[in-house]
């Protein structure tokens, strides 16, 4: 199953006119009620990366279900693919995990899909990673890996899944940039050595603390662009750092929404 994703420009996602653009402000009245840390730029674009995909789409790590839905819905106003839900419901344990959920949250999680009326595609795999990739055989269109945020997990839920993702298929990485209370050097590592540089992805490209990629081998000026991207992710964390500051100072001036829209262009 191929997933070609066309960008009309570097820092953009091309969502078309008027009616396109005015989906997803009513996903995001269903979206928003949802437990979890997903901002609303990174679900607008799991929401349109479902959407375009047009295949078999794998979450790891759905916790409440915010993702998931945002995907589910996504998927619904595309071709429909189901979208496979992993994630063990204990609650998050890993050291780097910022939110705990006594007693589980599979409940939770199962009754948000349902209110957003995405169950009928979405298919709970309440288990770890490896468990559900043991014996997979279903090509993927889109990958999301948001699971436990250490080195050795995110390499392995990597190493489980990657292969099934078909030539022209995405795979999207949640907190893989840096930004302020959000500090995942292991996700990084990954990103930079088995995407940005790695010679089987290409199309990088970056929405809040989201990396995205192909998988296809990119032309000469891909891999100069996959540079450019190389250099920007190594530097967006010092001019994060640096805006972050201004922007909170501007947010009480009239310059406000200018700022908030350079910011958002910028994906920051």
């Amino acid at each position: 199953m191929r997933c070609y994703i066309k960008h009309t420009k570097v820092w953009g996602f091309s969502m078309g006119k008027n009616k396109k653009a005015r989906e997803w402000p009513k996903v995001w009245i269903q979206v928003q009620t949802i437990e979890g840390l997903i901002s609303e730029i990174e679900g607008k674009r799991l929401y349109q990366l479902a959407k375009n995909c047009g295949g078999t789409i794998v979450e790891v790590g759905s916790w409440k279900g915010k993702s998931t839905v945002c995907l589910a819905l996504g998927s619904k106003a595309g071709k429909g693919g189901r979208v496979f839900a992993i994630d063990p419901h204990k609650g998050l344990q890993d050291e780097c995990a910022e939110v705990h959920q006594p007693g589980g949250t599979e409940l939770i999680f199962r009754e948000n899909i349902k209110r957003a009326k995405v169950d009928d595609i979405v298919v709970p795999l309440v288990m770890k990673s490896e468990e559900a990739a043991d014996g997979w055989t279903e090509p993927l269109s889109l990958l999301f890996i948001d699971g436990a945020h250490d080195y050795e997990n995110v390499m392995l839920d990597f190493n489980l899944w990657e292969p099934s993702l078909t030539e022209g298929s995405i795979i999207a990485f949640h907190d893989a940039l840096y930004s302020l209370g959000h500090n995942y050097p292991g996700i990084r590592n990954i990103v930079t050595s088995n995407i940005l540089t790695s010679p089987r992805f290409s199309n990088v490209q970056f929405c809040g603390s989201i990396v995205y990629a192909t998988k296809s081998r990119a032309s000469v000026k891909g891999h100069f662009l996959k540079l450019q991207k190389l250099l920007l992710y190594y530097t967006l964390p010092m001019v994060y750092l640096a805006l972050t500051p201004v922007y909170r100072i501007l947010a009480r001036t009239r310059l406000f929404a200018l700022v908030k829209r350079i910011r958002n262009k910028l994906q920051l």
